[in-house]
């Protein structure tokens, strides 16, 4: 009784105004949906930034699953990447290799692509070779684009060890909250080179 939640269709993201949401019962099997926040505590219609999907019901209450964060997709010339593809990928190319951190981003040069930013102790033999494989098999936009020459291969970028950390104790020292970093495993701002 604390919360209301309602819901906007992926493709109805407002530029200005909120459109009519969902209420849960709306939502349909395999359906995403944006979360608006209604409380007690005064937030009104917050937008949330998570996209979710629908998974199935429990009795007449929609079971939903994480998709990603609202701007955690990248789509330079058609590749239309999402976070969930860079973390599956990532993970696959990794193996039995743990990484602390990583981050795509992409690049503008000559051609377009993607530079993966990572901080791991060591990287697998043929890391880049197995990285772009797993992305082909996790996006099929990704595939075509780099089947067709649109994309270049990803390039590999290590930081040293400690990065990561030290990039949340300056977030801390400034002011953020340690339990509200979050670092994006897609980045959706160009970096031109």
């Amino acid at each position: 009784t604390s919360h209301f939640f309602e819901f906007l269709p992926e493709g109805d993201l407002p530029e200005g105004d909120l459109p009519r949401a969902l209420t849960a019962e709306q939502l349909e099997e395999g359906g995403r949906y944006y979360i608006l926040i209604t409380s007690v505590g005064g937030m009104y219609r917050y937008l949330l930034g998570d996209l979710v999907e629908v998974c199935g019901r429990y009795h007449d209450t929609p079971r939903i699953r994480f998709v990603r964060k609202v701007g955690a997709a990248c789509d330079l010339c058609g590749e239309k990447l999402e976070e969930s593809h860079v973390v599956e990928a990532v993970s696959a190319a990794l193996g039995p290799v743990e990484s602390t951190w990583f981050s795509l981003a992409p690049l503008i040069h000559d051609t377009l692509g993607y530079r993966l930013y990572i901080e791991a102790d060591g990287l697998p033999e043929a890391f880049a070779e197995r990285l772009d494989a797993a992305l082909r098999a996790a996006a099929a936009g990704y595939n075509f684009t780099r089947s067709g020459g649109l994309l270049a291969p990803v390039e590999i970028t290590c930081v040293p060890a400690g990065t990561y950390e030290a990039w949340r104790q300056t977030a801390v020292a400034a002011g953020a909250a340690e339990a509200q970093l979050k670092s994006a495993a897609l980045v959706g701002e160009l970096e031109r080179i």
